[in-house]
């Protein structure tokens, strides 16, 4: 079972995920159902994520979010010189993704995020 972060740790959390979302270019209406959150949200609140209100505890919000983090740390493996084509990536369609983009992948649920991280790790993207 994952631990949930402390308040502090949720907030700095928080402003990274967006900040990482931003750097990948990820539209703003889809951020938060990539992050498990519920569509349609105020933007007052909307406000506030983004300056660090941690997110729920509730739903797995933080498990997306140590998905994230993994993808990108892999990325950055995969392209060290170039911090562009890492985060070009994720919005690029890919034949190991049926033609779609890692993202499209993503935004299928928790399972689709799982599944871009296991495919980073396959030894094949290795070599």
């Amino acid at each position: 079972m994952q631990q949930r972060p402390l308040p502090d740790d949720q907030s700095r959390l928080t402003q990274r995920a967006f900040r990482l979302l931003d750097a990948w270019d990820v539209p703003k209406d889809l951020q938060f159902g990539l992050l498990g959150l519920a569509p349609g949200l105020k933007k007052r609140q909307v406000n506030r994520y983004r300056m660090g209100t941690p997110l729920p505890q509730d739903g797995d919000c933080y498990q997306r979010i140590d998905l994230l983090f993994k993808i990108n740390g892999i990325l950055r493996k995969l392209f060290p010189h170039s911090e562009l084509s890492a985060n070009l990536w994720v919005t690029t369609p890919s034949l190991r993704y049926g033609g779609y983009t890692p993202l499209d992948t993503m935004l299928k649920g928790l399972d689709g995020i799982r599944r871009v991280e296991r495919s980073l790790n396959s030894p094949e993207v290795w070599h």
